[in-house]
This record gives C-alpha cells, structure tokens and sequence, in this order.
C-alpha cells in the first residue's frame, strides 16, 4: 500500500518523473549501503531478532509518514527521508529473510520453499495496491500509510510464534568491510552465483522501475485515477502468484537455467507489451506478464545461489543478492523517471525492455555460462520428484 501511495501522492504534488524517480531512490539506496552490515549480522547473531528489530522500524517510518501526511506539513523532502528510514530497514532485513529460509526448509524442499516465499510477497503485491488505491481515493495517503504502520503487527507476531535455529556461523568477530570482502572473492570463484547476482540486477535495473512509473502512465497516457491505479500494481503481484504456480508445479525436469533464460525473454516482451498498451486493459495484461516472470527469475536465482553456497557465508552472499536488486531498483528508477521527463514514459519502458531482451540472448547464447546455475554445493542430490531437480 505504501508503495504504490509514494509514488502517487509524490508525482501528484510535483507533476514530475523525476520526483518520483528520486523518491525511489531514496527508499533503495540506503539498503544498498547498509546491505554488507545486514550480511555480516545475518551470520553472526540471531536472523530472527534481526527481523524483528528491522520491523519495528519500518513501523515507525510508516508511522512518521501518516503522521506527516494527515497534518498537512508533507514535503518530497520530508517523505524522501521518512522512506530513506524505509530502507535502512530493508537493508539490513533482506539477508536476514532470505538466508533464513534454509533453516526452516529441508533442502530437497528449497526451490519450493523460495517459490512460497516469493509467492507471499507478490501476493501482498496483488492485494495491497488494490486495497491501497481504494483507500487512497476514499481515505488519503495517511490512512494507507497508518494501514501499513498497523500491519507491522502481524509481521512481529508471526516472527515471535516461530523458531529457527541459531546460525552455525563461523563468520567470527571480524571488521565488516574485511569479512564482506571475503565473501565477495568466495563468490566470484563461483560462476554461478555471478551469472544469478548479474540476472536480478539487470531484472531490477531495467524492469523494476515499472513499478513506479505505473503512476505516471495511469495518470498522463490512460487517464485512470487512485481507485484503478492500484490495479495496475496490483496486476503485477497477481502475476507472480500464478508464476508460484507454475514453478512449483510445472517445473519438474526444467533447469533452473533454463527457467531463467525463459523468464527474462518473458519480462523482456511484458516491459515492451506494457510501454507500447494503447489502453487500461492491455497495461493489466502487460503487468500480470512481468509479475511472473519476475517471480520465475528471482526465485530461481535465489534457489542457484542458496544451493551453491555454505552455512557459514550464507547470509553475506544473500546480501549481495539483496544489494543486486536493491541497488537496481533506486538507479534504474533515477535514469528512467528522468528519461521519462524527457522523452516520455512509453519510450523510456520500451526502451528498457528491448535492452533486457538483449540480457536475455546474451543468456541463450552463452549456454555453458548459464549452465553453471544448474550446479549446487555439497554432496546432497535433489532428489528426481522437486519441482526444478536436475
């Protein structure tokens, strides 16, 4: 809800891309800088208390914003900082989240396992935006921002009924910058995680800012207003539940690589499909088909990663993975918000979508670099019967 509120209220008091290009950036980039901090902690202490402290203070960043909203003294600026919060959140969550899943998934049961973790969360993307852009024509910004400050509270209470078991870490006592050093040279002798990381960052760099341009080309190319907007968003999130679907249905027997190359052709045709849509109808089509190929992409990659990787550097190498999309995001929403001012959104969304469609025949072509993503570590085979074994 939030998500979507942002950008809207933003370009609604601007009238400008670039506004809502740097309000994004603002939200990413801090999780980018304190991504290698989130790393190291993720294999030093407790994941789960991690969690919970960084849900705290996303509640209190969304707290601050309805705050600021329902007084009247809301500025870019001031929202810039309150969503800045919003990220140091996120940086230092994300490793924890995605290298916790392991320890509460067998093995044989990891790409099911990331595929469900995907799933929810494109899930929250198909009913928050619907949710958030009727709350937003009837209520305002700040009840959709109190909405996502209360929301919290099912966050922290589901994180306090589980139990994970404490990191086997061997990460030690070590200066943060020394440490994610090591994991960065631990992961370039591994193509695979390279090849994974280079995949979700040009997922988020080129595709991700559609996101936040939805806004813009609801408002200046469809002329729909705050009730349906949110469907547009919301259109991508049901995309990705239906990608869960078949990832974890239909992916028997397909390597991962191959699930990888087949989705980013897919985001590729969807970013174009959606950049090119002469009406509301065919901008929902469009954004379903990202939602889906992005779940196929990400949650593949995620699963190549997890299964190529060690306990003890588990959570700095899901930082970088985490720092991969985090830092797309912001950079890819600051170059295409302003290349939207000055050549038009459905330009800028074309454009980025023939350039993934380009990542996706440098994928094709280069088999045996894309087939390092079929590896795994260790000795444990996946056995015939998951979704996705090889």
């Amino acid at each position: 809800m939030q998500n979507i509120t942002v950008p809207f209220v933003v370009y609604e008091v601007t009238g400008s891309a670039s506004w809502v290009g740097f309000v994004a950036f603002a939200q990413f980039i801090p999780a980018v800088v304190v991504g290698p901090l989130g790393g190291v902690l993720a294999d030093r202490i407790s994941r789960r208390r991690i969690l919970l402290a960084t849900s705290l203070l996303g509640a209190l960043a969304a707290s601050g914003l309805a705050v600021v909203w329902a007084d009247g003294h809301a500025s870019p600026w001031v929202t810039a900082g309150l969503v800045t919060v919003t990220g140091v959140s996120i940086g230092l969550m994300l490793p924890a989240w995605q290298a916790m899943v392991p320890q509460l998934a067998p093995r044989d049961q990891l790409l099911n396992a990331i595929t469900l973790n995907s799933a929810q969360f494109n899930a929250s993307r198909t009913v928050g935006p619907a949710l958030g852009g009727v709350v937003l024509l009837r209520f305002g910004a700040s009840t959709a921002f109190t909405v996502n400050a209360l929301s919290y509270v099912a966050v922290i209470v589901a994180l306090l009924a589980i139990r994970a078991p404490e990191p086997s870490s061997e990460a030690g006592s070590g200066r943060v910058r020394e440490q994610f050093r090591e994991v960065i040279a631990y992961s370039r002798e591994r193509a695979g995680v390279v090849v994974a990381l280079v995949v979700v960052a040009c997922v988020a760099f080129l595709g991700s800012p559609v996101l936040q341009l939805a806004a813009v080309l609801s408002q200046e190319q469809l002329g729909v207003g705050e009730d349906v907007y949110g469907m547009i968003v919301a259109a991508f999130g049901a995309g990705g539940v239906i990608g869960a679907v078949v990832v974890s249905g239909y992916a028997d027997g397909v390597n991962r690589s191959s699930l990888v190359a087949a989705s980013v052709v897919l985001y590729g045709l969807g970013l174009v499909a959606v950049g090119l849509s002469p009406s509301y109808p065919a901008a929902l089509a469009g954004m379903f088909t990202l939602g889906a190929a992005y779940l196929v992409a990400v949650s593949t990659a995620n699963t190549s990663i997890q299964l190529l990787v060690g306990e003890e550097v588990r959570g700095r190498v899901m930082a970088l993975y985490s720092m991969a999309i985090t830092a797309g995001i912001p950079l890819g929403a600051l170059l295409q918000g302003r290349l939207t001012d000055l050549v038009g959104v459905r330009e800028t969304l074309t454009g980025a979508g023939f350039l993934l469609l380009a990542v996706a025949v440098g994928l094709v072509v280069r088999p045996a670099l894309r087939r390092t993503l079929d590896e795994q570590a260790g000795v444990v085979t996946i056995p015939a019967s998951v979704p996705g074994a090889r």
